[in-house]
């Protein structure tokens, strides 16, 4: 059970922990940069990328499996938080084309919807055993809704003081969040219930990816 845990908080962690509040924050900003003045229009184009990559997530999640999905996803997460701020420094200095400001934007919403916003519920789901489920499901969704709350308070205060480094923090989070998915999440695809709650109750917790 500590382990099942874990991924939850872990999860959880990859959900809100990661600044997707704080992105959306910044979108405006971001689509600026690319040339799109309008808030309006601004938000309607983040809104349509977001319902479709979510739409690809939930169409993927069976076919390819958990694990293929969330670790490219939270990966992808990663490397355009840490590339914001230098690549958004040299956009502003009109080193690099405006396109760019998309690139990264739609590059971290897929990743999260193809990653911890389709796959929460699903992994903690199937990783919880079933006498545990009921008591323990709603309170993963409350840490992680904690967590949530608590990014959004802290990230006006470190935006003021970071400005756009303030990302660095978040991809550093996504990078963590990445190695331990994987070395230690499982796939779970097409597994019984039994088989993957015996993984995850009596099996290493090192497992690069096999269930045993």
């Amino acid at each position: 059970v500590p382990r099942c845990i874990a991924m939850g908080l872990l999860l959880g962690l990859a959900m809100q922990g990661t600044g997707i509040n704080a992105v959306f924050f910044y979108a405006p900003k971001f689509m600026a940069l690319g040339g799109v003045e309008q808030p309006m229009l601004g938000s309607v184009i983040i809104m349509a990328w977001n319902l479709l990559t979510a739409l690809g997530g939930l169409a993927l999640v069976d076919r390819v499996g958990r694990r293929k999905l969330l670790l490219p996803g939270v990966g992808l997460m990663a490397v355009s938080l840490l590339l914001m701020k230098p690549v958004y420094a040299q956009i502003e200095a009109g080193t690099l084309g405006s396109l760019w400001s998309f690139v990264l934007l739609f590059a971290y919403i897929a990743g999260f919807e193809f990653g911890p916003g389709t796959l929460f519920a699903v992994v903690v789901n199937e990783m919880l055993p079933q006498a545990v489920l009921p008591t323990l499901s709603p309170i993963l969704g409350m840490a992680m809704g904690c967590t949530g709350i608590t990014v959004t308070f802290l990230f006006p205060m470190l935006e003021f003081h970071l400005k756009s480094s303030v990302f660095y923090i978040f991809g550093g989070i996504a990078l963590a969040v990445w190695v331990f998915f994987y070395a230690c999440l499982p796939e779970t695809k097409g597994q019984t219930k039994g088989d993957i709650t015996r993984c995850m109750t009596q099996g290493k917790w090192v497992c690069f990816g096999k269930l045993e």
